[in-house]
């Protein structure tokens, strides 16, 4: 079995200048990290027609899963992204990431 050697473990640091409305207190800042984006592409080629046959809103097949397509107010463009699929393609879906 191999020895056991310390490791050395790092913490970042948040760090904002310029603040437009003042310092902020350090209980306000925190690091998050974004989830995994692996596999939207391939999501958005999905054709609406396989969507439509997928959709299960009442769990007619009981199985314990029920899901709806949302459509969006745009003349009924199929949302597939945002946290309610508000969202319908991933250029509107990372602009709105960045704001």
């Amino acid at each position: 079995m191999a020895t056991a050697r310390p490791i050395r473990s790092w913490r970042p640091r948040v760090a904002l200048a310029d603040l437009a409305f003042g310092p902020l207190d350090d209980a306000m800042t925190s690091l998050r990290v974004a989830p995994a984006v692996i596999g939207l592409g391939l999501l958005e080629a999905v054709p609406e027609a396989t969507l439509a046959v997928l959709a299960d809103p009442e769990d007619s097949n009981d199985d314990g899963v029920s899901g709806r397509i949302n459509r969006l107010d745009d003349a009924g463009t199929v949302g597939r992204f945002g946290w309610k699929a508000n969202v319908a393609d991933l250029r509107h879906q990372t602009a709105m990431a960045a704001i």
